[in-house]
């Protein structure tokens, strides 16, 4: 689940955006994180069955899954397990993808009971911290394994342990691929892909990407091309990491952005920070935020798949209210229907 970001969007990088087609490109765009809804309608219910079924119809072909583990405060140095998100709902979820050729990548995330984001977690005690997360997430890739997911990410958004040990990290990674046969990735904060030293262990660059496209203020909805060369240049700053990574794709675990005005500036906020009325130019703005993406990051040869932030298990789930990332009934739905089609047009005629 997104956290937003305290910190202030750097100058915002420009590029030209790749040559190429959206359709014909080797990113895979028709991808989703899929969350568990609540009140009976979660990963392991008929619900999410047909609305799995659903979207493998309209042309979907890979989810993300997630669970949680979670700790007491930002101070706390235990990782436990929680949520409705059991095991057997995630294997549900698993099970009712693969029945419909949908692919799943497992991403865990962490959350902190005391609403601390989790890339500013501060343990009083980093090692025994790292000892219950190396017990937490060789667990979760167990159960990555069991499932057969295809890709499996080994951390979200951890910036400051990242930076506390990266050889800490390393030996997590190990550990995770003794006992997971599939890719391994990890999910880097928007403006801390270049900080993350371990990507040389990895299958992937692993972007959460909620980086501005536009600078606040911005009349809504922007304006497409300024968007689209903001997007390029975010590409290839994250090209170059995973270029000197060892040639690693780059893969957007999560990128999104809510139908709101001002959206395309600050893609991290949650809607519940942003209580506000629907209005046609916020449902632009989402759909321009998306088509920069696709021009960009979806025709880029150096990107194997766009996880777009995001559905619900359950197809009528409202928690988001009239403004969210959730695309269902608003114009950038209909544009990723449109891609999806395309593209399983074009796989049918292989």
């Amino acid at each position: 689940m997104l956290a937003s970001c305290g910190t202030e969007g750097p100058n915002l990088p420009t590029g030209e955006p790749p040559d190429g087609s959206v359709i014909t490109a080797s990113a895979e765009s028709c991808a989703l994180c899929y969350t568990h809804s609540f009140r009976g309608k979660g990963y392991d219910s008929a619900a999410s069955k047909g609305h799995l079924a659903e979207l493998a119809q309209q042309g979907y072909v890979a989810v993300s899954i997630t669970n949680f583990g979670w700790m007491a405060s930002a101070t706390a140095n235990e990782v436990t397990n929680g949520g409705s998100e059991t095991p057997d709902a995630m294997r549900a979820a698993a099970r009712d993808s693969a029945e419909r050729s949908i692919d799943v990548m497992l991403k865990p995330h962490l959350w902190v009971r005391d609403d601390s984001w989790r890339g500013d977690i501060a343990p009083s005690d980093w090692d025994a911290w790292f000892d219950s997360y190396q017990r937490f997430i060789v667990a979760q890739a167990q159960l990555a394994e069991e499932i057969g997911a295809s890709w499996f990410v080994v951390g979200l958004e951890l910036k400051s342990a990242v930076a506390q040990n990266a050889t800490r990290w390393r030996e997590i990674i190990s550990a995770v691929r003794a006992v997971y046969r599939g890719k391994v990735t990890y999910a880097a904060n928007w403006d801390a892909v270049e900080r993350v030293p371990f990507w040389d262990a990895l299958d992937a660059v692993g972007i959460q990407m909620f980086a501005p496209l536009s600078a606040a203020g911005t009349a809504s909805p922007p304006d497409q091309t300024a968007l689209t060369e903001v997007a390029a240049g975010w590409l290839a700053k994250y090209r170059a990491v995973a270029r000197a990574a060892g040639d690693k794709p780059l893969i957007l675990t999560e990128a999104g952005f809510i139908n709101n005005e001002g959206a395309t500036s600050a893609p991290y906020v949650w809607p519940e920070q942003t209580r506000v009325a629907k209005t046609a130019a916020g449902d632009e703005e989402q759909r321009r935020g998306y088509q920069a993406l696709l021009d960009t990051f979806g025709r880029s040869p150096d990107v194997a798949a766009i996880y777009w932030w995001k559905w619900f298990s359950d197809p009528d789930d409202m928690q988001e209210g009239a403004v969210g990332f959730w695309p269902r009934g608003k114009p950038v739905e209909q544009l990723l229907r449109d891609l999806c089609a395309k593209r399983a047009a074009a796989r049918a005629n292989r």
